[in-house]
């Protein structure tokens, strides 16, 4: 499990452990571009002195990982607690070079946009 991060120390404790609430033994590379120093236990801890930028920070991960299979999370994002077990699943005892699941997302506007519009994605 590679995690980019950039100075947003709270949304990465919670990506962390939405990855650890899974139950699934995913090793944690977490790659820090150039952010304030973090201090996190039971991770791979990559930093970078200065940005690289998200691709360089995303090679980094996979070069530090020593798992089988490497999964991608945003510090921003939370994983569902069956993600991961469910992507194993997919891609466990095939020759399969990818798997991709698909999120869900909801976003909940409560203002009024003005005059009787209304807004539907």
């Amino acid at each position: 499990m590679i995690i980019r991060t950039k100075n947003r120390p709270a949304r990465l404790a919670e990506a962390i452990a939405s990855v650890r609430a899974t139950g699934y033994p995913a090793e944690i590379v977490v790659v820090n571009d150039g952010g304030a120093p973090v201090s996190l236990d039971g991770v791979t801890l990559v930093e970078h002195s200065t940005s690289h930028g998200r691709s360089a920070a995303a090679n980094a991960g996979v070069d530090a990982a020593t798992n089988e299979y490497i999964a991608f999370l945003d510090d921003d994002d939370l994983y569902y607690p069956e993600h991961l077990a469910s992507l194993a699943t997919a891609g466990g005892g095939s020759k399969t070079v990818a798997c991709y699941s698909d999120a869900v997302s909801a976003f909940i506007d409560h203002h009024q946009p003005p005059g009787d519009a209304h807004l539907c994605a």
